[in-house]
């Protein structure tokens, strides 16, 4: 072969494979949460978030753990997590995958995939947790979590993977995420 049809094919496979991997179906994209929010708004987000999130600071229940007296405690937090990808629907929903920390001895992670509704103050009016991953290690939870995250873009679920342990470990057959509550629970 020639090298000009050698590096026509190559610039043109590279293009597809470009294209292919920054596109998602019906025209939507993740975002970059910095492209939506300023990096202030985006922290305090990010921190109102772990607050449904995250493990409560000791002294807080499922009703305090949203008062100003644990706030620090979940600013604190915030180096601990990596907010991947958001994207805002033309109805105002937001969706989220983010890395979070997880109890483990080897120092992996699992993404959560979540969406919430914003009130007119940019607080958090409505939350609720899609599914959670597997622990794995974070490159793997990055790389799981982008086919997930374009799977719920594309089709509003993630139907196609549930009950698939590789990559997603709540919901399962006994856990669903209780709206009341705020938190994963057991079917009865």
């Amino acid at each position: 072969m020639n090298m000009k049809l050698i590096s026509a094919f190559t610039i043109s496979f590279f293009s597809f494979l470009l294209i292919s991997i920054t596109s998602c179906n019906e025209g939507q994209k993740p975002d970059d949460p910095l492209k939506s929010f300023t990096e202030q708004q985006r922290d305090s987000l990010l921190a109102d978030i772990i607050t449904y999130i995250y493990v409560k600071p000791s002294g807080a229940d499922k009703q305090t753990r949203f008062t100003d007296e644990f706030r620090s405690y979940y600013v604190e937090q915030l180096p601990k997590f990596n907010w991947l990808w958001h994207h805002e629907s033309a109805s105002g929903e937001h969706l989220l995958y983010l890395i979070r920390p997880a109890r483990n001895i080897h120092g992996h992670k699992r993404g959560v995939c979540g969406k919430f509704r914003l009130d007119a103050t940019g607080k958090i009016a409505a939350f609720e947790e899609l599914f959670n991953t597997p622990i794995m290690p974070e490159e793997e939870v990055a790389k799981k979590g982008k086919v997930l995250f374009a799977e719920v873009l594309k089709t509003g679920g993630f139907d196609k993977y549930h009950l698939n342990k590789d990559f997603i470990e709540f919901p399962d057959e006994r856990t669903f995420y209780d709206k009341e509550i705020l938190e994963w629970s057991y079917k009865k």
